[in-house]
């Protein structure tokens, strides 16, 4: 009987055995030849390739060579900026892998004085120091067969959810065979504007964000007054629909919903010097009318003041001081959408006495925010402004609604026309082919030198001075626009690092701790250094010697230094707490995850085997 067991024993350890030579055979052999099949089971599909890009480099007709400049070497130590990077390549494997030999990779690795750093250098890849003497490279050179390049500087981490779009856009810009063309239609005079802003003053330049469009697009102006809308264009913008006839009304309504991309800047309050009465100011409400079938609405009225975001002006005619202007708006990364392409990159945007967007909730729209105010906002008639307003008395009557406003959306849908009693006439269009994509600015003033720039000759050279992201917000969104819908249809994707909440959390409330202690330790470090000044001061006129202490003195310096080095060590003892839990939850999941959910598993194995030899 015990000769029996033995040999059950003994055979149940060579199971085990088998099995754990069998897992690590299995992750082996898998790791080297399953790499060529895209499997991506991460929760967000943050590998697998979007049926946009797909089409995009099928569609290539020439052969393309992606050289991925990646430091493997430098990346040692910086796990971080390693995973990221590998991401990276798993990604562009899957470019080459979906192309089916469109496209090759290479990868090198750009080592410091060597001819693939040079080759680095020349395709415009940019090296970061990462304090070792060595440059870390993480950029991709994109080349046709013409030897026309597209560069990514560098795959920044912040940016890993739009590496995608990147990569595509990249790809699909060298694939075209002209430079995109731009429909300007405005009732402003940007491309000629008037000089100090006054109409009938000659000599001004065209608006800056326009000038710095035209370096990737040409632009076709359109007339108010003609009543259609080019063929051929690959992005409309549309500036201040004010005074815009019925037939260029329908004519947008139809270009839009022939799949025509369109950016619209629509302001119910248009600064500027010699811009007339109130009614010049505002946009014409009869484009509303376009609006609402898009889902959305601008009130003509109502402008939105921020109390957060307010700019500082001076508050009256000699300089004396300033005042937070409530209606001029600088708005920060908070109100930036970091998820989407054209606003996360930004860092701050100028605005001044812009409308809201209102989102009408119309079935099979998708209406995303891009820009909002705070909560710390109101809505304010556009008629209290007047033609000087007066910043102190807007700020003394703010009260907040404690709200967010829409200032900029995008708007993706199916839509209807809004001109249904013209569908007798030849080639009109009922409702949009597909989903319409539009972008929609409550402002126009936000493309006006003066609010985001400024501007000096220096010896004859004109020097511009950035004070906002202004013109790169207009350059973003008319490059997303003017893409194929197929490279407009990709999204920000799932982030491959995700946050560790519990530990975050730990971090946040230790770090509460601390900063309140900081702040009472500062405190009184304030108020001591009061009373010994004070204290100082009397000795100094009762002994006339500053070197000469009271025992009173001497009992206040002491109570100081004993309170400071209490403090201190409380703070370091949260600091220290901190650590410890940190550490103490990260060892306790590793235990979990690494040895004792294996083991679990394994005991489970050995039971159901033994249970089934029974």
């Amino acid at each position: 009987m015990l000769k029996k067991y033995a040999n059950a024993g003994i055979k149940s350890l060579i199971v085990i055995i088998f099995a754990v030579v069998l897992f690590f055979a299995v992750n082996i052999i898998g790791n080297n030849s399953l790499k060529q099949y895209d499997l991506d089971l991460t929760q967000d599909s943050i590998y697998a390739l979007s049926k946009g890009t797909k089409n995009i480099i099928q569609n290539i007709h020439e052969p393309v060579t992606l050289r991925f400049f990646y430091s493997r070497k430098a990346s040692n130590g910086y796990p971080v900026l390693k995973s990221h990077a590998e991401r990276i390549r798993g990604i562009l494997a899957g470019y080459a892998s979906a192309s089916g030999g469109k496209l090759s990779l290479q990868i090198i690795d750009p080592e410091t004085f060597t001819d693939d750093e040079d080759l680095a250098v020349g395709y415009g890849i940019k090296g970061i120091d990462l304090g070792t003497g060595e440059n870390f490279y993480l950029g991709l050179a994109i080349s046709n067969s013409r030897d026309d390049t597209r560069a990514i500087p560098f795959f920044h981490p912040d940016r890993q959810r739009f590496v995608e779009y990147e990569i595509t856009k990249a790809i699909y810009d060298l694939s075209q065979q002209r430079r995109p063309v731009m429909g300007l239609l405005t009732s402003i005079p940007m491309e000629s504007a008037p000089m100090m802003g006054i109409p009938g003053l000659g000599g001004g330049q065209a608006w800056l964000a326009l000038e710095q469009l035209k370096q990737g697009f040409d632009i076709v102006n359109i007339e108010k007054d003609s009543g259609k809308i080019p063929e051929k264009l690959d992005v409309l913008m549309v500036v201040q629909p004010k005074e815009f006839s019925s037939d260029i009304l329908h004519a947008i309504d139809q270009y839009v919903l022939g799949g025509g991309k369109a950016v619209f800047f629509v302001d119910p309050y248009k600064e500027g010097v010699g811009t007339g009465n109130q009614e010049d100011r505002k946009f014409s409400p009869e484009f509303n009318k376009l609006l609402n079938v898009w889902g959305v609405e601008i009130a003509p009225d109502s402008i939105i003041a921020d109390r957060k975001a307010a700019r500082p002006v001076q508050a009256d005619a000699e300089g004396k001081g300033k005042v937070d202007y409530i209606a001029w708006l600088n708005i920060g990364k908070e109100g930036l959408n970091s998820e989407d392409v054209t606003t996360s990159i930004l860092k701050n945007v100028n605005m001044a006495t812009a409308g809201s967007i209102s989102d009408l909730k119309l079935s099979g729209m998708n209406v995303t925010t891009l820009i909002k105010t705070s909560p710390e906002s109101m809505r304010v008639n556009s008629s209290v402004l007047g033609g000087a307003p007066d910043p102190n008395k807007l700020l003394s009557s703010f009260v907040s609604e404690n709200k967010e406003y829409t200032l900029a959306a995008k708007i993706e849908g199916k839509v209807k026309t809004a001109f249904p009693e013209r569908g007798g006439e030849a080639g009109h269009l009922a409702e949009s082919k597909g989903n319409i994509n539009v972008v929609l600015v409550a402002d126009t003033d936000i493309l006006r030198d003066d609010t985001w720039a400024q501007v000096q000759d220096v010896q004859g050279y004109k020097v511009v001075m950035q004070n906002g992201d202004n013109s790169s917000l207009l350059t973003n969104i008319v490059e997303f626009l003017s893409g194929s819908n197929d490279l407009i249809s990709l999204r920000g994707r799932g982030a491959a690092s995700r946050p560790f909440t519990v530990v975050e959390k730990l971090k946040k409330d230790a770090e509460q701790r601390f900063l309140v202690k900081e702040k009472s330790l500062k405190d009184t470090l304030a108020a001591t250094e009061v009373r010994l000044a004070e204290i100082k001061k009397q000795a100094d006129a009762e002994a006339g010697d500053k070197l000469v202490y009271k025992s009173q003195q001497q009992q206040e310096i002491t109570a100081f230094t004993d309170q400071m080095a209490k403090t201190r060590k409380e703070l370091r003892e949260v600091q220290h707490e901190l650590k410890k839990d940190v550490e103490q939850l990260g060892s306790v999941l590793k235990f979990i995850n690494i040895i004792l959910m294996p083991l679990l598993i394994s005991l489970f194995a050995v039971f159901v085997f033994m249970f089934k030899r029974r």
